[in-house]
């Protein structure tokens, strides 16, 4: 938990230039190519509620919710900074095969339904990003190929002008993270 900017993660051991610090499918896609980014957060409110709806594990459903930090609902676990913390540190475990505390997650509460529109919303406008595509024979940005998206991992990645990590996209619209500095132990943007 970092002033002002909520979680975010912090190296634990040494990490060189080059290495792979996290490969993530993505949570949810907006659906239509270089769209304006109205129409794009619109698609990707729409996949994130679909998601949750009908097809996201309980995991899944508890991390997408502790992205949202801020709330006029005491009650609802999630916005508990230790309860978060320990949320993203199952997930982060289970992309890396280790076993899940069903117990802990069962314990979650949900936010009210009347405001999942809005905490959707919220989510989305602080933790989406525009997937990028280098066309390979001009070596330059293609915007045309842009879709927006959300991660719940590299969502953890605060931002900085001076940054010292780099991320690409796969074809399956998964997001990976390289190092670009070599760094110990301090936070990662």
């Amino acid at each position: 938990q970092f002033q002002g900017r909520g979680l975010g993660l912090v190296a634990t051991r040494r990490i060189n230039a080059g290495d792979l610090l996290l490969v993530e499918d993505s949570f949810a896609l907006s659906r239509t190519r270089n769209a304006p980014i109205a129409q794009s957060t619109s698609e990707l409110a729409d996949a994130c509620s679909k998601k949750i709806e009908r097809g996201a594990t309980l995991l899944h459903k508890i991390v997408f919710w502790c992205l949202h930090s801020q709330s006029d609902n005491k009650n609802c676990s999630y916005q508990d900074a230790d309860v978060r913390k320990r949320v993203f540190d199952h997930y982060l475990g289970q992309l890396n095969s280790k076993a899940m505390d069903t117990e802990f997650l069962s314990s979650i509460s949900q936010p009210c339904l009347e405001k999942q529109d809005t905490i959707v919303a919220s989510i989305i406008s602080s933790n989406s990003r525009k997937t990028e595509h280098w066309n390979p024979w001009t070596l330059l940005l293609d915007e045309s190929e842009s879709l927006a998206g959300l991660w719940l991992a590299a969502s953890l990645f605060n931002h900085s002008c001076l940054g010292n990590v780099v991320i690409t996209y796969g074809a399956r619209k998964d997001c990976q993270f390289f190092s670009l500095i070599d760094f110990d132990g301090f936070m990662l943007y």
